[in-house]
């Protein structure tokens, strides 16, 4: 019952996920250049400086483009470095 409900709440996170996909796909798709030209990754605070935009807007990205399967993220310390996605 536990599986299912986990099932149910993945697919109800997916079905609100796609329409931001959907409004957003030019910052998001810049993200994923940017991410692609820095293989060794890029915080929070890197991708904000290239792209001019507000760091909370690019923490709400990144999240969207990890949900989706776009990018990779891990922690050094307090830092949370994004990379693009090595899955196939």
């Amino acid at each position: 019952m536990q599986n299912r409900r986990a099932k149910t709440k993945c697919i109800n996170t997916l079905l609100l996920i796609n329409p931001l996909v959907e409004h957003y796909q030019d910052e998001l798709q810049a993200i994923r250049v940017i991410l692609k030209a820095h293989p060794k990754g890029m915080t929070v605070t890197d991708i904000a400086r290239e792209t001019k935009t507000n760091r909370n807007s690019i923490a709400k990205y990144l999240d969207i483009l990890l949900i989706t399967g776009h990018a990779d993220m891990l922690t050094f310390g307090p830092a949370k470095v994004y990379f693009p996605s090595t899955r196939l």
